[in-house]
């Protein structure tokens, strides 16, 4: 019998803010692993996805405001261009019509450093009239070299199999660094965690997101063989506890049930979840 070749590599996800980098995450391995949230700068840590065939592994990372870091200090910098020189192919997510000099000095620096690229324009479903982005994408082929620029909408294309087939082409032949039923390298405790930081961001309107990174929690099964989860908001004062229990506590409950219906979904087996909100 012949032995399937295996093909393993990195791709990293780079773009400004909120543009839509882990919603194409999540899509592209099928899985809710990354946050989403109107708010900037959500991701705190860069996200792995894993995409696992019989013969190709991607390992997608989901950087957080990989954009800016041209303008970051010198330590950040190197940080970031290490990342760029372990990757295999860069995946360039832009919004429809934005194309600033941020936009133009990243992708200027990845064809300096010879690296793989591939360019998604995202949120086009927010386009009535198609027709006006044919000069957009004229402008941004004066800057690519005539790579490959694929038009999507990452809330509502559900199947992305043209840019996963995309990335496969640039894996290396390596050995698969993790099982194929592996969809990322951070634990049950990191991902339940990131699962209510996504409730609260997308609840609050408020763009103070001081109150969604301390979030602790201990998960055990009760007496009855029953799931539970319990967990605790750390903030820093009376002010922000008031905010997230809300009047006579219809906040954090509305919360709660989110947050238990997600993990409900993640986990895909039903939990006691409870919540509560102490200073840190």
């Amino acid at each position: 019998m012949n032995k399937i070749k295996k093909y393993c590599g990195n791709a990293i996800l780079v773009g400004r803010t909120n543009v839509g980098k882990s919603t194409i995450l999540n899509r592209l391995i099928q899985k809710n692993i990354s946050i989403t949230s109107s708010k900037i700068n959500t991701t705190k840590n860069p996200i792995i996805g894993i995409h696992t065939t019989n013969s190709t592994q991607s390992i997608i990372i989901d950087s957080p405001g990989l954009i800016n870091f041209i303008n970051n200090s010198y330590k950040k910098k190197n940080t970031y261009l290490s990342i760029f020189k372990k990757t295999n192919i860069v995946i360039f997510v832009l919004e429809a019509f934005i194309w600033t000099k941020q936009e133009q000095k990243l992708l200027h620096y990845i064809i300096k450093e010879n690296i793989n690229y591939i360019i998604l324009v995202n949120k086009i479903d927010k386009i009535k009239n198609k027709s006006l982005l044919l000069p957009y994408i004229q402008m941004i082929n004066t800057h690519t070299l005539r790579k490959k620029i694929i038009l999507i909408s990452a809330k509502k294309d559900k199947d992305l199999d043209q840019i996963i087939q995309l990335i496969q082409k640039y894996m290396p032949k390596n050995k698969h660094r993790y099982p194929q039923e592996i969809k990322t390298n951070y634990n049950m405790n990191f991902l339940i965690t990131e699962i209510v930081r996504e409730t609260l961001l997308n609840f609050f309107k408020s763009r103070n997101t001081v109150f969604c990174k301390n979030i602790c929690f201990k998960y055990f099964k009760n007496l009855k063989n029953e799931h539970v989860i319990n967990t605790i908001i750390l903030v820093p004062n009376i002010r922000y506890k008031k905010i997230i229990i809300g009047n006579q506590g219809n906040k954090i409950k509305r919360c709660s049930i989110i947050s238990r219906k997600k993990i409900e979904n993640f986990l895909c087996m039903k939990i006691h979840f409870k919540v509560w909100v102490k200073l840190s």
